[in-house]
């Protein structure tokens, strides 16, 4: 991976229960991170910049789509936002700083790894009934596309990536 190139890390797809009836709902967790330039430009110096040239918003979108047996039966969209402002907390040694929107609920970092983390390491807990599923043996697995637009620090990207799959018995 050169230093201008971004990739997700880490795809994990997990369930607690492979063997389900149909009245059962399945419950499975994602896990990935996005790692590379942007990853290791996404500092308080990079934030100030930005923050100076009006550009105060860094958003990802997110897109989870789960397929059963090759088919998509499941989307899920979501986002994360890294949102700049001017502080003068003294917990803080920092001008500007960064505040993280996840999961719809704001989030205050008191390090710049912490900020890091939040922004670009995921989780999602995934959770859907199988009613219309048939009975039999079925592979899951999540197909995963993640986006986010220019900035003073980085160029429009796109990334993809899927997850390993899961074996179900459904009975």
């Amino acid at each position: 991976m050169s230093k201008t190139e971004n990739e997700m890390i880490n795809i994990m797809l997990n369930c607690n229960n492979t063997t389900l009836s149909h009245n059962d709902i399945l419950k499975m967790n994602i896990t990935y991170q996005i790692r590379g330039a942007i990853y290791e430009i996404f500092n308080e110096k990079t934030w100030e910049k930005a923050y100076n040239k009006f550009d105060n918003l860094f958003r990802i979108g997110v897109e989870l789509d789960i397929n059963l047996d090759r088919k998509k039966i499941h989307s899920i969209k979501t986002f994360r936002k890294g949102i700049l402002f001017w502080t003068r907390s003294p917990k803080i040694p920092y001008r500007v700083w960064l505040t993280v929107v996840k999961d719809d609920s704001p989030h205050y970092p008191t390090t710049v790894d912490e900020a890091k983390n939040l922004l670009f390491d995921f989780s999602h807990d995934i959770e859907f009934g199988l009613k219309d599923v048939s009975l039999g043996k079925h592979t899951v697995n999540v197909d995963i596309m993640i986006n986010w637009g220019k900035h003073q620090y980085s160029e429009p990207q796109k990334l993809s990536g899927k997850s390993n799959s899961i074996h179900l018995i459904l009975s």
